[in-house]
């Protein structure tokens, strides 16, 4: 009988994770019709939100964040204001890289013995075991490649075998322009 309740805890846990992922996919559709001045006023708002969330430790909702931010992209209704929107979301993704980027390299730095460093190579993991969990294509590869750079803490040939599972997940983005644009932040 514990075995099925705490299965069933680890369930209702999953299932709350997706449908909170769900209301944020649901925010993004609504931003087809902004003008241009609004979707970057939302995007300057995101970015804020990102960097609050971080500062208030709410590591998951950071993340949120960037994956939303990574499905606008696959937007390509308005052909010229694509390189704009690239721009502004992608710098955004390179703030949250640099956030990540920054706990890693202190968690590191504070290694002391063996165990001090598995714990922080298990960190290093447990952000690409967080990625590796984002459904949607275009957001899993765009956070990957945000976070590339955090790499240099796991052990040698992770990085090259990245990049070389990344350079073929690009392959599977339907949208010319947008695989091109992915390609480029690669």
């Amino acid at each position: 009988m514990g075995a099925f309740k705490s299965h069933t805890v680890v369930t209702d846990k999953v299932k709350h994770r997706l449908e909170q992922l769900d209301y944020f996919e649901e925010g993004v559709k609504h931003w087809m019709n902004l003008s241009q001045q609004e979707y970057i006023s939302r995007i300057e708002q995101l970015n804020n939100e990102l960097v609050i969330s971080w500062k208030s430790e709410q590591r998951v909702k950071a993340l949120k964040i960037a994956i939303q931010c990574s499905k606008m992209l696959a937007d390509t209704s308005v052909l010229q204001f694509y390189p704009s929107a690239f721009v502004l979301i992608t710098d955004i993704l390179d703030i949250f890289s640099k956030l990540v980027y920054e706990r890693l390299k202190t968690k590191n730095s504070e290694v002391h013995d063996k165990t001090s460093a598995d714990n922080a190579k298990e960190t290093t993991q447990n952000w690409f075991y967080k990625i590796s969990s984002i459904r949607e294509l275009l957001p899993r590869v765009y956070v990957e490649i945000a976070l590339l750079r955090s790499y240099e803490f796991l052990p040698k040939g992770f990085l090259e075998d990245a990049l070389q599972r990344l350079t073929l997940m690009i392959r599977g983005i339907g949208d010319p322009l947008v695989a091109t644009y992915l390609r480029a932040y690669l």
